[in-house]
Parts: structure tokens; sequence; C-alpha cells
């Protein structure tokens, strides 16, 4: 840590919110960033979706980094969104827990980010409030989501239930 480089940077206006990496191909890194303005006055009240908001995927360790695009990742503004990542059947899954007004939900991909699927369409999962995500070990297809309340999601995702919380 005595010396940092930069290697993802999309504007003064977005930020990067999250990170996930699978523990056993460690060079595949997932970087989500998020585009907002909050104004204390206007908190509830304003969109915290944004066009430069989304997911970014390196495969040399975040040394370089692509945006994720297409086969399945929503389109359109999102807003925060929320990743964890396992190793499960021979490759990286990851999981998205993803903000947006129209293709809000959890998103998996059982191919380290190259093709995506909506696992989940409850827009609830995705959170401008606190949007972590985390994989049990051992358990690829159990997945806790934090937003508002803590979700457990089993069946690699489909079926979620308020673990902690209120809805």
């Amino acid at each position: 840590g005595a010396t940092w480089q930069r290697t993802l940077f999309v504007s003064e206006n977005t930020g990067a919110v999250d990170m996930a990496s699978d523990p056993a191909a460690p060079d595949v890194v997932f970087a989500s960033v998020w585009q907002t303005r909050y104004k204390p006055w206007l908190s509830y009240f304003a969109s915290s979706e944004g066009d430069e908001s989304g997911l970014y995927r390196s495969g040399d360790g975040g040394r370089t980094f692509t945006r994720v695009a297409g086969s399945g990742w929503p389109e359109g503004k999102l807003g925060r969104i929320g990743l964890a990542a396992t190793h499960a059947s021979g490759s990286t899954r990851v999981y998205a827990a993803v903000e947006a007004k129209d293709a809000g939900g959890l998103y998996r991909s059982d191919d380290a980010g190259l093709s995506w699927k909506r696992v989940n369409d409850d827009r609830g999962l995705g959170s401008n409030y606190f949007g972590h995500t985390t994989v049990v070990p051992g358990d690829p297809d159990t997945v806790f989501v934090m937003g508002r309340s803590i979700r457990r999601c089993t069946a690699g995702g489909s079926t979620c239930k308020i673990f902690k919380g209120s809805p």
C-alpha cells in the first residue's frame, strides 16, 4: 500500500462503490461504479440512477478494466450495484444486486461475467440505501443481499426471503 495507481476512472461524477473477485481466480476482478449526486434536501425524491453507472471487468488482476455491456446485462440508467463473486462449476460466478427503475433485481453470471441472467426481478434487492452482496462460503447457490433489509437468496438467487430487518 505504499504506492497506488488509478486503473479505473469514469468521471469526476462517478466513483467505484464495490469490488469482487473469485478467490480461486484472483485475476478476474469486478468493480461497480455509481453516478449520483445527493443533496440532503432531495435525497428521498431524486433519482439515484445515472448514465455512467455500471459494471467493469478485469482479467488481469485489476490493472485494466472493460465496461460490461450486452449479453443479458441491463441497459439504461443504473444505480448502485452490490457485487459478490465465488467459484462454481469450474468458473467464476458473479452476483450483482442492481438498482434500476425498470431492470433492477439480482443478476448472476456463471461464466466470469461474459453473460448475465436476471435471476430475481425484485427491484428491492438493488438499493441505494446500502448495497452489499455476499456469497455463503462453500455454497455458491446462496447469497445474502443487504439493503433496507437483509435477504437470504437461495436456489442461485431466484428465491429471496427477508432474513433480518423490514421490507
